[in-house]
């Protein structure tokens, strides 16, 4: 699919927090304007075994745990012998993250997109929404925008069965997931979900180009502490994670010698300056001995106790 075709702006790498920003407030007509259910339409017409390959071509990872290939895990969704449930894990490990808050406020619809392209092409309708706390104040606005889509029969009469639980507890997810009841789940990051849409709506050839070294799409991290411009911002996988702060947050306030990056209030481990050249990329990140999929970055000065 042509990229023009969607309408969305791709200024900078900023492809999803643009596109979130060119619907918001959320209306339905701002969203089908800038591209809105052309991955979902175009999902349609393509088999499963399709869906894999587009989604294998595109490199796109999860943006939580290890950042698996998410061509992986809809693999093995697609072998169940059960019904299974696709599963929206919105948990974080630092309060202080802003991609949830952004991405349900300003674009529910590309949360509803990406579950039902899950739901077409591996054929479930039951999905599961973990909110933590922070988040409950969008409930309202993603339950609208989903009656919405159905009155509207943007969906092609495939409907989500959605369930809300919330305050879940964040887990290490190496091993069976806490929330699936023990059925089969396709478990991805909230971001991730959005990420599906714009694979489907941008296609895999055009989605790859938006990383780096290798790497494909984009990220949504938190950067604050002791930087010039502290907030949301969006890099190319692949960009080393110093130039996240240098480019993108105006780099250390000019007062301080910085002394180390603490990845999701620290249990996500520790980067010094020097080791913070690493790409953006899970298995750097992972060789490094840090969180593969950090959704918070805090750059702290020297003196700083990093057990506090």
């Amino acid at each position: 699919m042509d990229v023009y075709s969607t309408g969305l702006s791709l200024v900078l790498g900023r492809v999803l927090s643009a596109w979130c920003e060119q619907v918001k407030p959320p209306d339905i007509e701002r969203y089908l304007e800038f591209g809105g259910f052309q991955g979902f339409w175009r999902v349609a017409d393509m088999t499963p075994q399709d869906v894999i390959a587009e989604l294998r071509s595109s490199g796109l990872r999860d943006r939580r745990s290890l950042g698996e290939p998410v061509y992986l895990s809809w693999q093995r969704f697609q072998s169940r012998h059960e019904p299974g449930v696709l599963v929206v894990d919105a948990t974080h490990y630092d309060d202080r993250s802003q991609s949830g808050n952004f991405l349900l406020s300003n674009n529910p619809f590309g949360l509803i997109e990406g579950l039902l392209i899950a739901a077409m092409a591996c054929d479930v309708s039951r999905c599961r929404l973990l909110l933590p706390a922070g988040l409950h104040d969008f409930e309202s606005g993603l339950l609208n925008a989903l009656e919405i889509i159905e009155e509207r029969n943007l969906s092609s009469g495939r409907q989500l069965d959605l369930e809300l639980i919330r305050d879940p507890v964040p887990s290490i997810l190496s091993g069976d997931f806490p929330y699936s009841n023990q059925e089969p789940a396709l478990v991805h990051h909230l971001e991730t979900w959005y990420h599906l849409a714009l694979v489907f709506s941008l296609g895999a050839a055009h989605y790859k180009t938006l990383g780096l070294e290798g790497q494909t799409g984009t990220y949504l991290i938190t950067v604050g502490g002791k930087v010039k411009r502290p907030g949301l911002v969006e890099a190319p996988m692949g960009v080393k994670l110093w130039h996240v702060i240098e480019a993108l947050t105006g780099g250390p306030e000019s007062s301080i010698s910085p002394l180390a990056l603490s990845l999701d209030d620290g249990m996500g481990g520790f980067l010094s300056v020097s080791t913070a050249q690493i790409p953006m990329a899970p298995e750097e990140m992972g060789s490094a001995g840090v969180s593969p999929a950090p959704m918070t970055i805090w750059l702290l000065e020297e003196d700083t106790c990093m057990v506090d």
